[in-house]
């Protein structure tokens, strides 16, 4: 690392003055290092960039950050010199995704095993979600099983059908 904004300092968790002359290689997760040292050696040789490369960065207090970097070379009158990077931190953004993953996890337990039959429709009336007591009581009652990106209309029995356009018309 020979030149780091501020930003590069907040992420790494080094003061400018440790950051600077540190291999960057050194600062990646060592289970990437390897793949990574390919990507920078290959961008060197042929001058082309890396796009978009999440990977874990160590900082010194061994707390760790998912980051997503970009790299470019650096060239001195056509001749490449080095790499300018760029990164993102995503490891707030990673935690929330984990986080909207579990819960969307415990509702649809909740929702599956509930004993209340729950059909969800989108605007045009195609399914977009049912729960497992609605698609055994569909399999009964119904003249076709539920179906995820299904019309609701086509599925009713005959019987249901003029109380179904009532409603929903």
């Amino acid at each position: 690392v020979t030149l780091a904004n501020p930003r590069a300092v907040e992420i790494t968790g080094y003061p400018l003055p440790k950051l600077l002359g540190r291999p960057l290689l050194e600062l990646l997760s060592p289970d990437e290092q390897p793949r990574l040292s390919a990507l920078f050696q290959h961008a060197l040789l042929t001058g082309e960039s890396i796009e978009r490369q999440e990977t874990v960065l160590l900082r010194p207090d061994g707390s760790r950050r998912q980051i997503l970097f970009s790299g470019a070379p650096l060239r001195d009158d056509g001749r490449i010199v080095g790499l300018t990077c760029t990164a993102e931190d995503l490891t707030a953004s990673r935690a929330t995704e984990s986080a909207l993953h579990a819960t969307e996890a415990n509702l649809r337990a909740v929702f599956n095993s509930s004993l209340q039959a729950f059909v969800l429709l989108d605007a045009g009336r195609t399914v977009r979600l049912y729960n497992r007591t609605a698609g055994e009581l569909a399999n009964s009652a119904f003249s076709r099983p539920l179906s995820e990106g299904a019309p609701l209309d086509g599925m009713l029995p005959e019987s249901l059908q003029d109380d179904y356009r009532t409603h929903f018309s």
